[in-house]
């Protein structure tokens, strides 16, 4: 099996704290290639190794992750964008499902959910509800 690429998109470098950075250690197929704190970087490190999955944060030096975001999928459709932020109101949610978010998790209070899909889709046993549409598992999205 393939190692799954992940990067890390967030401005302060939190995400990465406790159970999820755990969680992401414990995982034998799993690189994360880059943990970047600013747009100009994601999109670079993006480019650069096209990771399977970018956990990206709302606010960023630079531009949003709502604008990474939409750049990422303009140019990278197959790559999985899950946003973590705490900022997660359903503005929020609902902008990022509009542009292309594939998840889109509280890092407050949705970091379990967030361990779970993540642990399902570097494995290969993506979620696939009836219509073969992703099953999304956090609120609204």
């Amino acid at each position: 099996m393939s190692l799954k690429k992940i990067l890390i998109v967030e401005s302060s470098y939190e995400m990465l704290s406790g159970k999820l950075k755990s969680s992401i250690k414990e995982l034998e197929s799993v690189k994360v290639v880059g943990h970047v704190n600013n747009s100009k970087q994601a999109l670079t490190l993006t480019a650069k190794y096209r990771p399977d999955i970018v956990l990206m944060d709302i606010y960023l030096q630079g531009k949003s992750g709502v604008h990474v975001l939409i750049d990422i999928k303009k140019h990278f459709p197959e790559t999985k964008v899950m946003m973590v932020s705490k900022y997660s109101d359903d503005y929020f949610r609902n902008a990022c499902h509009e542009w292309g978010a594939d998840y889109f998790f509280d890092r407050l209070t949705e970091l379990n959910v967030l361990t779970t899909i993540l642990k399902k889709e570097t494995t290969g046993n993506n979620l696939k509800n009836n219509h073969g549409k992703q099953n999304r598992l956090s609120k609204k999205v």
